[in-house]
């Protein structure tokens, strides 16, 4: 199962692109980017020279540091899905790219690529058409081998396309923390209080304080956010400590992925940190499902049984694509 962020292209891409996808259309490549969610047309070129002019001309219309798609013709009417992911581009903007690219070339209809080039230095656009390196060599003579860079690019998508969670796919990705979050995690662990919540600064990719104080573990969920992701650490009465992740679904995708990216490493790096064990992490949709009774049922597995009973009758069951992940 591959992972989707669940990004479409709007009806105004899809419509340029089988005017382009015909024989008497001029058009050489259509620039696509994610803008409010959605995959935009938003720059197209003409056929000026054979496809190798062309394609040496490609890097004038993209940026040094921000993804995109390029959908370019060849000479032969076919097109190829070029995957522009330069390396200074933010880890967030690469993991929906990434995502993304597969619903792109589904919407528009696979069988109208016959390839899809990863490329992450802009350099590349102007390479030598004779050199090992140049992208149009794969299709003229398929049977050779992928460059070194193709091939690492190739492992990181084929990643993606096989893992069922985000999580998965970028549990190796780690965010660092402000002095904030530092001082309150010292602050919890010496019972100067007893929940520390943390959020992500989109723009610097970093962990960052979003609150701390004493709050009762039956209202817990009342001090969550339901409408943006966040990470909250909790200390019990009895010293054990729980960390939980909540998603809303709601929530921005961008927001989504990047917390998911770093759901498993951020609780890692506190154990480590600051010398705690972290008895039992959540995961969840909705911060309501953590009532005092279904934590106290995990953390105490001998009585979770009356206790799970009890959470069954007293709260009907939610939606069936809720999804609420208990993990180790």
């Amino acid at each position: 199962m591959s992972v989707n962020s669940g990004i479409q292209p709007t009806a105004a891409l899809a419509r340029e692109f089988e005017d382009a996808n015909t024989f008497t259309s001029t058009t050489r490549c259509i620039k696509v980017e994610i803008q409010d969610e959605q995959l935009k047309s938003t720059h197209k070129t003409e056929i000026k020279g054979d496809e190798n002019v062309d394609y040496a001309e490609l890097y004038k219309i993209l940026s040094q540091n921000i993804p995109a798609f390029l959908l370019f013709k060849q000479d032969n009417k076919k097109f190829r899905i070029i995957h522009y992911a330069p390396e200074s581009a933010s880890i967030k903007d690469k993991m929906v790219y990434s995502s993304s690219r597969a619903s792109l070339e589904k919407q528009l209809g696979s069988q109208f690529f016959i390839k899809t080039d990863f490329i992450d230095d802009i350099k590349q656009f102007s390479d030598d058409a004779n050199a090992e390196s140049h992208p149009f060599k794969v299709v003229e003579e398929a049977d050779k081998p992928y460059s070194e860079r193709e091939k690492r690019l190739n492992e990181i998508d084929n990643l993606i396309k096989s893992s069922t969670s985000l999580s998965k796919v970028t549990q190796s990705i780690k965010f660092g923390w402000n002095d904030d979050v530092t001082q309150a995690l010292n602050g919890i662990v010496n019972g100067e209080h007893n929940f520390v919540q943390c959020a992500i600064d989109i723009k610097t990719e970093t962990i960052i304080l979003e609150d701390k104080k004493d709050v009762e573990l039956s209202n817990l969920k009342e001090n969550i956010s339901t409408v943006e992701p966040r990470y909250t650490i909790f200390k019990m009465t009895n010293g054990q400590y729980i960390f939980v992740y909540t998603c809303p679904p709601n929530s921005n995708i961008k927001s989504r992925m990047l917390y998911s990216s770093s759901a498993t490493n951020f609780p890692s790096s506190i154990q480590t940190a600051f010398a705690i064990n972290i008895k039992k992490k959540f995961e969840t949709n909705d911060p309501s499902e953590l009532t005092e009774g279904h934590i106290t049922a995990e953390l105490n597995p001998t009585t979770a049984g009356s206790m799970t009973a009890e959470i069954k009758f007293n709260k009907p069951r939610g939606p069936a694509n809720r999804r609420r992940v208990i993990y180790n």
